[in-house]
């Protein structure tokens, strides 16, 4: 103060002009010191004092030794770091020193602390610490230790903008060189996470990065930190497919993570049993995830897909139906493949009311795709959900809710390849149409429907062969909607198309020419058709040939029976014979004999049916000729003169037929048999051969064969009580006992048929003429009671 007074005196000497020159430089010395002194009364400038500088010296020093045990005690480091950030900006001698010491100390802290977000504070404490050192200020020694320390930092410390390629380069690199002496601490998990920001990824980099971390931690190191590196290599090594070393690691992490990490260790750890098969491993995994509590509802609803899919490995498909169900209501990816995988476990169920329940999971898994290229799905790959959609297709068209598969198809078009989905609603409005014919409903609308998506599909880009098919089908249903000209139109527009298989070709041409019966056109027209459609040779022409044949024969056409017969004789006479072409051939030779037998021309019949029998003794037509051939043996033993054969002839042909009859009823009950059941062809073929059988023996007339006819008569009845069948057998009944000479049974016979008749309702007797219509009881058998 007497300095402050005795400069204040010469300023007042200066001023009245008595001061030398040798004077004024006191007088700026004392300005400063005013300054300075008004400064630091005010706080402006840290007033330090030789103690409290050596204080604070001690203090870092105690912070270096601290952060350099081997050991290191994150609560003593953590209370020196908090006693040095509290005095504030270091002492003009321990500038750089106390800001590199209090870096490092927040850097350690960073290392040593298992809360993230606490974590991360600390990380940017030291980057703003350590960015302030001047390198050429500290001990060469440290230089390395402080670019060290310093990357790390920045390396940790989230950053905006984000750090550029090249500078990250450049700390991967600084960080896999740890100076010597100096504890690499997280280096290695930061060195994985700068090489998982690179474009791409560095893979090897991350991994060996997190190995050294993992293996070289010390035991200060928080086992939150641990765990969450564990879980980071886990998961790096699962989308390596390294399933091995994923579960090595994945199985480490214990209860002392936190709860979101333990659920993303179970939830990658049942993804490597998932890919090694291990159902049930991997199921139990995803249980004990989604037993955790407070963990993301989203990740709960991403294991229930796992989960599902486990289940339903292990055929617990309950299980998985509503694991699936509360999958479909997360997020993609899951949530789409639980869609398809419940939607197809729901088309497995048995009743179609419960897999008509498959249809909103299927619109909801192609909800905002916009074709095939969109589908992106890791679960369920394209090829995969394709099939579930044309399933679904088939299962609720064959239930019949026709409308729910065109539905169905409506949302498989974004995943159909050009012109699938239209073929697809072609075949559901094609099974509707089938569906109300059988029920004799309206079908012009749904016929016509399908028929112009088949036509407008055959616009597409395809092969001809393809385009012709779509056609035929097209005119199939144009035919059935009534709109024979439409037909005709499409069937001219399908044969028209250049480089046509010959087997197709013919087809169209034939269908082309019932088209044109059917529309009843010029006969020109029909015989150009015709005859185009025989200019196909081998087996194309052979079935094209019968298919005419029949159709002319259905049409009830005089003008076109000729052509027909001459036709399935044409089939008949072929003398060599692919496979596919005798099926034909056999079914011409029954065509043949039948129009012989309707003429009464029973020894040309014989002819062909013995041919067929002889070349087809086990085909599907050979009950049939054997029937037919017995008919016709029994009729040539009635035949008037001069055909009449001498009894003995007339003997054999019966007992011939009675053979033949009796071969048939023996193939249908053996087929009975082994079947179950026989349809109603076999059926009819049985019953027919029974009839038969019983009227053989009674034109054999002998005691056994009558005595026989009696036997077979009484088991047959009791199969067709009440019917028209059995007053035809009650007939020949009658007729036995009347050539045994037995006049009371014989009686009683007649008033049962009598019974029977009076009984039988009129559409009981399905024919207009012969045995089975009611006009032949009534004139034959009981015109005298009337």
């Amino acid at each position: 103060m007497a300095r402050i007074g005795e400069l204040a005196v010469t300023w007042h000497e200066a001023k009245s002009g008595r001061m030398t020159l040798g004077q004024i430089w006191q007088i700026p010395v004392f300005l400063l010191g005013v300054a300075v002194f008004t400064a630091a009364h005010l706080g402006w400038l840290p007033s330090w004092t030789e103690d409290e500088a050596s204080a604070y010296g001690r203090l870092v020093e105690q912070l270096q030794e601290a952060c350099q045990r081997v050991t290191p005690d994150r609560e003593e480091i953590r209370t020196l770091v908090e006693a040095l950030a509290a005095r504030g900006d270091p002492p003009a001698q321990w500038e750089q020193q106390g800001r590199y010491a209090l870096g490092s100390g927040y850097v350690r802290l960073a290392e040593l602390t298992g809360d993230e977000t606490e974590a991360q504070s600390y990380w940017q404490a030291a980057l703003k610490q350590l960015e302030q050192v001047q390198a050429e200020a500290l001990d060469p020694s440290e230089r390395p230790r402080w670019t060290f320390r310093l990357t790390k930092a920045r390396a940790a410390a989230q950053q905006q903008p984000p750090p550029a390629e090249g500078d990250i380069r450049v700390w991967i690199a600084v960080l896999a060189a740890v100076p010597y002496g100096e504890d690499a601490g997280d280096a290695g998990r930061l060195q994985a996470e700068l090489a998982l920001r690179l474009s791409p990824p560095d893979w090897p980099t991350a991994r060996e990065g997190l190995t050294k971390y993992l293996l070289g931690a010390g035991l200060a190191t928080p086992p939150p930190s641990l765990a969450r590196a564990k879980l980071k290599l886990g998961e790096l090594l699962v989308r390596r497919k390294d399933w091995a070393q994923a579960r090595k690691w994945l199985e480490q992490i214990g209860p002392e993570a936190a709860v979101a990490v333990q659920a993303s260790g179970r939830f990658l750890l049942a993804q490597v049993k998932i890919a090694e098969d291990d159902w049930q491993g991997a199921a139990r995994d995803l249980e004990l995830l989604r037993g955790l509590s407070g963990i993301d509802p989203s990740l709960r609803r991403r294991a229930a897909y796992h989960l599902a899919w486990c289940k339903q490995q292990m055929r617990e498909y309950h299980a998985a139906l509503s694991l699936y169900e509360e999958a479909a209501g997360g997020e993609p990816p899951e949530s789409q493949a639980a869609a398809l995988r419940l939607a197809e476990l729901l088309l497995k169920e048995p009743t179609s009311e419960r897999r008509r329940r498959a249809v909103p999971y299927l619109q909801q898994a192609t909800r905002g795709l916009s074709g095939p290229q969109s589908w992106r799905n890791p679960f369920l790959r394209l090829n995969e959900a394709v099939p579930i959609f044309e399933l679904a297709a088939g299962v609720l068209t064959e239930d019949g809710q026709f409308e729910a598969a065109l539905s169905v198809v409506e949302a498989y078009r974004p995943l159909c390849q050009q012109g699938r989905e239209r073929e697809k609603r072609a075949e559901v409005l094609s099974a509707w149409v089938e569906a109300l014919q059988r029920r004799g409903e309206p079908l012009a609308e749904r016929a016509m429907a399908a028929a112009q998506e088949y036509e407008q599909l055959a616009g597409v880009s395809a092969p001809s062969a393809q385009q012709g098919e779509w056609l035929r089908r097209a005119a199939l249903l144009y035919r059935q909607a009534g709109q024979l000209p439409l037909a005709i139109a499409t069937l001219r527009r399908a044969v028209r198309l250049p480089d046509l298989p010959e087997s197709l070709a013919g087809t169209l041409w034939a269908e082309l020419a019932e088209t044109l019966i059917a529309a009843e056109q010029p006969l020109p027209d029909i015989l150009q058709a015709f005859n185009e459609a025989l200019a196909s040779s081998g087996p194309a022409a052979t079935r094209v040939r019968y298919r005419l044949a029949r159709r002319f024969i259905d049409s009830r056409d005089n003008r076109l029976r000729p052509l027909a017969l001459a036709l399935f004789e044409q089939i008949a006479t072929q003398q060599t014979l692919s496979e596919t072409e005798r099926d034909y051939h056999e079914r011409a030779l029954i065509e043949l004999a039948h129009d012989h037998i309707r003429a009464g021309r029973f020894a040309e019949a014989e002819v062909w049916l013995r041919k067929q029998i002889a070349l087809y003794p086990a085909g599907p037509e050979a009950p049939l000729a054997r029937l037919l051939l017995g008919i016709c043996l029994v009729q040539r033993s009635t035949a008037p003169p001069p055909l009449q054969p001498d009894p003995s002839a007339a003997q054999r042909l019966r007992e011939e037929a009675a053979q033949l009859f009796r071969q048939v009823i023996d193939e249908m009950e053996r087929h009975h048999q082994r079947h179950g059941q026989l349809d109603e062809r076999q059926a009819w073929l049985r019953l027919q051969a029974h009839l038969r059988l019983l009227q053989t023996y009674l034109l054999l007339n002998t005691p056994k064969s009558l005595n026989e006819l009696l036997f077979e008569a009484d088991r047959l009845r009791e199969h067709h009580r009440g019917t028209v069948e059995e007053l035809i057998i009650l007939s020949l009944m009658y007729h036995a006992f009347k050539l045994k000479g037995d006049p009371v049974r014989e009686r009683q016979i007649r008033d049962q048929m009598k019974e029977l008749f009076d009984r039988l309702p009129p559409d009981a007797f399905p024919a207009s003429s012969g045995e089975y219509s009611r006009s032949y009881w009534q004139k034959v058998w009981f015109a005298s009671e009337r």
